[in-house]
């Protein structure tokens, strides 16, 4: 496998070498013999039932994501944060070619961050993302990844940035074992989440 790590970042390069990557990769989609593809998301029959769309913000995606009954696992849907592995590299801000990604510091810096920089991670213009995949491609450390989230439609813009805490929450709706796990382990060495020391923090300053 190719190290992405010695081509030189310079115009599109490396952008291109991650595309080329997917390339060698299976395809998302493989149709079955009625024509009818058993990996494509399926218009959930709840909605069809009540008339409802998925743009009505009354029917949560969580419930839409419930009643769905299969999506690929290689479906490339909301973008997902595990802040408990994010180590603010910025790979995923030097990979992405629409520049939807910036880096800001987690204020307060949590208990588990021991080095002397400041640790920064990802937000998000889900507007911009086209969902291409490149910065999850460059995440060495299993903090970014596509969840099966495909309701992030809005009518307001403001509803299309998402801070690293709207990725957090992406996070554990659809991966619940996993930050379940990991958060046992956070609260055994820390004391308390990581969530209740960011959100319990920052309410403290806005009082």
């Amino acid at each position: 496998m190719v190290n992405f790590r010695y081509i030189p970042n310079l115009l599109i390069t490396r952008p291109l070498a991650y595309i080329f990557r997917h390339f060698l990769k299976r395809p998302i989609t493989i149709p079955d013999g009625d024509r009818r593809n058993k990996d494509t998301i399926y218009f959930p029959e709840e909605l069809a039932k009540k008339g409802e769309t998925i743009l009505d913000r009354d029917f949560s995606f969580s419930n839409v994501f419930k009643h769905t009954p299969h999506i690929s696992p290689n479906y490339r849907g909301l973008l997902a944060l595990n802040l408990m592995n994010c180590t603010g590299c910025k790979a995923c801000f030097r990979a992405c070619p629409n520049k939807c990604i910036e880096m800001v510091l987690l204020d307060p810096q949590p208990p588990h961050w021991t080095k002397k920089r400041p640790l920064e991670s990802p937000q998000m213009f889900i507007g911009r993302c086209m969902y291409c995949g490149l910065c999850v491609d460059a995440c060495k450390f299993d903090a970014l990844f596509h969840s099966a989230g495909f309701d992030g439609a809005s009518s307001r813009k403001e509803d299309l940035f998402y801070n690293y805490l709207d990725l957090y929450d992406v996070f554990k709706l659809y991966f619940p074992k996993e930050h379940e796990t990991q958060q046992k382990e956070y609260v055994e060495t820390h004391g308390k989440s990581l969530e209740e020391f960011l959100t319990h923090e920052t309410k403290d300053t806005d009082d």
